[in-house]
C-alpha cells in the first residue's frame, strides 16, 4: 500500500480512499518506516471542499442524511436508554460526520 497526504485524512493511493489516520492499517504502515507522498499543493479551499464532496458520495451521505440519521438514532437511543455508540451504523456515520466536520472547520 501506499499513502499520500491530503488536508484531511491520508489517501490510499491504489483505490482513492481515505484511510483514518489512528486506523491499525495506517499506524502499522507507518511502524514499517514508511511515509506518505506530500500533499499536493492546490487552492486549499477547493482541496478542502472536493474531499468532502468526495467523502459524502463514497459514502452516499450528504450533510442532511447525516444529520438525520444522526439525530434519529439518539432519539431511539435516548428513547430505550442506550447508548448510541454501540450501534455500528451509528458509530460509523457519526466518524463520517465528525471527519468532514473537522474538514469544514478548516475553511475561512
Amino acid at each position: 500500500m501506499t499513502y499520500k497526504l491530503t488536508t484531511g485524512w491520508p489517501k490510499r493511493i491504489e483505490d482513492g480512499a481515505f484511510i483514518n489516520p489512528e486506523s491499525t492499517e495506517f499506524k502499522a504502515w507507518l511502524a514499517e518506516g514508511n511515509t506518505p507522498e506530500p500533499a499536493d499543493a492546490p487552492d486549499l479551499i477547493e482541496a478542502i471542499r472536493a474531499e468532502i464532496d468526495q467523502l459524502e458520495r463514497e459514502n452516499l451521505l450528504p450533510r442532511v442524511v447525516r444529520e438525520y440519521m444522526l439525530l434519529n438514532a439518539e432519539m431511539v437511543a435516548a428513547a430505550n436508554n442506550l447508548d448510541p455508540m454501540e450501534n455500528i451504523g451509528y458509530r460509523k456515520v457519526k466518524e463520517l460526520d465528525l471527519a468532514i466536520a473537522a474538514l469544514r472547520s478548516q475553511l475561512p
